[in-house]
């Protein structure tokens, strides 16, 4: 029975384990693979027009730009919405317009973490499993996905959420083999910056803040009851602290700029009606939440990948719950199946949309399956380590799984069944409209102030000067402009005044509900969309 156990490391590491890790080849061998399967999705992503394909993409780097070049620069323009991380970290590069128009700005950040999770997934896999061939499967799985590689190649925020949640859970399961302090606070400062990147982090950071209260007191099992409480306390106070406080800073932000230390969820550009119809299938009925995220996890990585974890879950299951002791080093990588029961759950109260082909016949945010990919390689490549007593199999093993994963890759790309990359968001139907007033612009706008709301105008809004733009995030001049546009030196105005619905966007936006025909008086319309969707007017001169 013994035979059959996975390999456990020492509770604390030696001089030769710290020498071993360090030379650890197999690790930058993984982050050279990545960074060239990085370089190279990106390219062929750029070349067929597919890195700003997503609104949000667009939304995301205009947001890191309007901190530095807005009509009202500043920090406050990072919003309530959206959490700050993506965006500061896009900044730097957002000033350059060629980076900013190609997206590369924002793409950037997306492909380093895109690198550095595939070596996360392959040293958390190696701590488990003590097999570097079934570590480099499991970072072969999420490095080969090609739903992952095209996100990767996108200015939007899942390689950096996935990144900051594996070297979460890389950190805590550190410190549950080593008990090194270091690591715990590390977990720590991982999990801070984890939530602020992606909503999708805070309940996987609840379920590790449970997972150190279980480590810290099974560590302590030769300590006096009392020894033993206030040590478990210590572990816990230290990462809680430094791990909730990035929760803190977001209510604490939303309250002071915006007046409520909820207008993430509440405020008028966060409410769940503005993305969901009253007719969704999922909302009130717990089975088809369930199938609904269930297909978006199998249109991600794939049946025949999601079958293989499963598989590698049971086992996983199997040989790390028997005893308290590798129970407790389990939670970490254990955390991140929370997803499914929290995507499940807002989906049934209408939190969030989810559209997949097999439900709702359209794609709509699909791509929150895709979190599922981290925790599907690791307990595939720890169903692989788990065929050890058979090296002929185990290496045979490995060498289907990448194979298979690559052969999928391939062919789901020759299918042109890239669900990321078909997952446009439902309003890209509406970008027809808008790409027509951008082409209109393209050859008339010389200069001037223009006073549209950007939400829901995004096309648009990514395409003309930030600094020129007067929209619903610039400070003290969004109402006045509103009332009297040509008091506030407006000289274009773009109005949304459409009858058609789509998901995420109001036919009427404020401008047009706003502006009436009084105060568009110095104003000459200069063009109208064929189906009076935009209308564009322009201060006479």
């Amino acid at each position: 029975m013994e035979a059959a156990t996975l390999p456990r490391q020492p509770l604390h590491a030696s001089h030769d384990d710290k020498a071993h890790a360090r030379r650890d080849y197999t690790a930058w061998v993984v982050a050279l693979l990545a960074a060239l399967l990085s370089v190279a999705a990106y390219v062929v992503t750029d070349r067929l027009g597919g890195v700003l394909l997503y609104t949000d993409s667009k939304s995301h780097l205009m947001i890191a730009r309007r901190v530095i070049m807005s009509t009202s620069p500043g920090l406050a323009q990072l919003g309530s919405v959206w959490l700050p991380l993506p965006h500061l970290l896009m900044l730097p590069l957002t000033w350059n317009t060629t980076l900013y128009h190609n997206g590369f700005a924002g793409s950037i950040v997306s492909m380093g973490a895109y690198v550095a999770t595939a070596v996360l997934v392959y040293k958390i896999t190696f701590t488990l499993t003590d097999s570097k061939i079934a570590s480099a499967v499991a970072a072969g799985v999420f490095a080969l996905n090609v739903n992952m590689l095209y996100m990767q190649s996108t200015p939007m925020t899942e390689a950096l959420l996935f990144c900051m949640m594996a070297a979460t859970v890389y950190c805590i399961q550190q410190w549950a083999h080593t008990d090194q302090y270091r690591y715990l606070i590390a977990g720590g400062v991982a999990a801070f910056l984890a939530t602020l990147t992606r909503y999708e982090s805070w309940p996987i950071v609840a379920c590790l803040l449970v997972a150190v209260i279980v480590i810290a007191w099974q560590r302590s099992h030769a300590l006096t009851p009392k020894l033993r409480w206030a040590r478990t306390q210590d572990r816990f106070i230290a990462f809680t602290v430094v791990a909730m406080a990035g929760i803190a800073a977001w209510v604490v932000w939303n309250w002071a700029i915006f007046g409520s230390p909820l207008s993430f969820q509440n405020g008028p550009y966060a409410k769940p009606a503005l993305w969901r119809s009253n007719h969704e299938p999922a909302m009130g009925h717990w089975v088809v939440a369930a199938k609904t995220y269930w297909y978006a996890m199998a249109d991600n990585e794939t049946w025949s990948m999601l079958l293989l974890a499963a598989a590698g879950l049971a086992c996983f299951a199997v040989l790390e719950l028997r005893s308290r002791r590798t129970a407790a080093r389990s939670l970490p990588v254990l955390s991140l199946l929370v997803t499914v029961p929290f995507f499940v759950v807002s989906l049934y109260t209408g939190q969030r949309p989810l559209h997949v082909l097999q439900i709702e016949h359209d794609l709509y945010d699909v791509r929150f399956g895709l979190i599922m990919l981290v925790p599907t390689a690791i307990f595939i490549g720890y169903l692989v380590a788990s065929l050890r007593r058979f090296r002929p199999v185990m290496y045979a093993a490995a060498g289907l799984v990448l194979a298979l994963v690559s052969g999928l890759s391939v062919f789901l790309l020759s299918q042109h069944d890239v669900v990321t990359h078909n997952d446009n968001d439902a309003a890209t139907k509406a970008h027809i409209d808008q790409d027509r007033v951008v082409t209109f612009l393209q050859g008339h706008y010389s200069g001037g102030r223009v006073l549209m709301e950007s939400f829901g105008n995004e096309n648009i809004a990514f395409e003309l000067p930030s600094s020129q733009l007067v929209y619903e995030g610039s400070y003290q001049q969004w109402l006045p402009a509103l009332h009297h546009p040509a008091r506030s030196h407006i000289s274009w105005i773009i109005a949304r005044c459409g009858s058609k619905q789509y998901v995420g966007i109001a036919p009427t936006d404020k401008v047009c509900s706003t502006v009436t025909k009084t105060r568009l008086s110095g104003y000459e319309l200069v063009y109208r969309t064929s189906d009076r969707s935009y209308y564009v007017y322009r201060l006479r001169k």
